[in-house]
């Protein structure tokens, strides 16, 4: 039986996509530290404010199309992309102006900022078309291929010796256009024309995952958008060196649960089917989280000081701080995707609810932490985290309990 329960936790198609995730993160992180050696301080710091924005506007741009495809069974078509064009080029535009009245970005900067987030909007809502087949191949290439634009860009920029963020970025851009075209090229031609998507999703269920999604995505970001405001840009810098060593696979770990736990979870129709797939898969994240813990702790210092050459310094407190704040962030991620799969509408409310009260928490413990400087900022939003995954735990047992199938089938 012992060997038998091994044998499932390898064949988690959570551990692979975590795996493959794992790959991206890889890219992302070391493509991050290469251009953390080769940029100056400010202009490091300064992709790295764009890259939040992006990373912030890609999914808020679908307005929560992506997850309605999921829970709805939906096939997209090219109404439905006209439509996250359009949701997405807003979005945009305004943390565009966000963008250029809060931290002073330059206008090309802010033109290569919206046309990534529009891009990757596209590329983000075929994704989950695959992603509901439970084809999760093509459906990781989409999400996780363009972290390795962030290489890419740091072996031109070293290669060209161009000290500027502006050339990051137009490569980042171009890369989501290049994704998004080839994804709907192939997406349009194989779909299946069973139905509409345009016509098959409730505004009110979209309206609620996005307001929780915002939330969730802000909260990933809240350090990066903090830190420009209460402390020095090159605590901005230092603070992306380290998300790319220590934040990086946790997460990596986050999404790669997310992509696979969310549709098995919504076909499963059963308790009891329920139960043992989130018995097996959270087994399979506490060891993975365990390891990774191990892992970042003992190669930290070795990456500053081999790969920076020294430029930063990340003290044991901090790294500390970055491995509590992403534990948190893994349990927040895994209730949150439990309650988006078979939670029903009231309960959709609910944690849309418990995420915006996570980001107050989170931005009121930053505020305060800022006393002890960066170390203290990272606790303080990892208080928010840690207050929203025990919230969830609660919301994600009476989900999970709830026997209407309705509720949990249809909502």
């Amino acid at each position: 039986m012992q060997s038998r329960n091994s044998a499932e936790l390898l064949r988690s198609p959570a551990l692979r996509a975590s795996c493959a995730y794992g790959l991206g993160g890889l890219g992302f992180a070391l493509g991050t530290l290469l251009l953390g050696r080769s940029l100056p301080v400010l202009e490091f710091a300064l992709f790295s404010l764009v890259l939040s924005l992006v990373q912030l506007g890609i999914p808020l741009g679908s307005v929560g199309l992506n997850t309605i495809v999921i829970r709805n069974q939906l096939d997209p078509d090219s109404q439905l992309l006209l439509k996250a064009v359009l949701t997405s080029s807003m979005v945009g535009l305004v943390l565009a102006v966000f963008g250029n009245t809060l931290y002073g970005i330059g206008p090309l900067l802010l033109l290569l900022l919206v046309v990534s987030i529009i891009a990757g909007a596209a590329g983000l809502l075929a994704a989950a078309h695959y992603q509901r087949k439970h084809r999760f191949g093509p459906s990781l290439r989409l999400t996780q291929g363009p972290n390795f634009l962030i290489l890419l860009a740091a072996l031109v920029s070293a290669a060209s010796n161009m000290n500027s963020a502006w050339l990051a970025c137009s490569i980042v851009a171009f890369g989501y256009i290049a994704f998004a075209a080839n994804s709907w090229i192939r997406l349009l031609a194989e779909r299946s024309d069973t139905q509409n998507a345009s016509s098959h999703f409730k505004w009110p269920e979209r309206l609620t995952i996005v307001g929780g999604q915002a939330a969730r995505l802000l909260m990933v970001q809240l350090e990066r958008l903090i830190i420009p405001m209460v402390l020095a840009i090159e605590d901005l810098a230092t603070f992306a060196v380290l998300a790319a060593i220590a934040g990086s696979p946790f997460r990596t770990l986050q999404q790669g649960v997310g992509h696979t736990l969310l549709p098995r979870l919504r076909a499963a129709n059963s308790f009891r089917e329920r139960k043992r797939l989130l018995l097996i898969e959270g087994a399979t994240v506490t060891c993975v989280m365990a390891l990774t813990c191990a892992v970042v702790w003992l190669v930290t210092p070795l990456l500053v000081d081999w790969l920076l050459e020294g430029r930063y310094t990340l003290a044991p407190a901090l790294v500390l701080a970055a491995l509590v704040s992403g534990l948190a962030k893994v349990a927040a991620a895994f209730g949150s995707t439990v309650v988006l799969a078979i939670g029903s509408a009231r309960h959709l409310h609910v944690l849309t609810l418990l995420s915006w009260g996570g980001v107050a928490l989170g931005l009121a413990g930053a505020v305060i932490g800022t006393r002890w400087g960066l170390t203290g900022l990272v606790y303080g939003v990892g208080v928010g985290w840690l207050a929203q995954g025990l919230a969830c735990s609660v919301l994600t047992y009476r989900a999970l309990h709830n026997t209407v199938d309705e509720d949990l089938l249809c909502q």
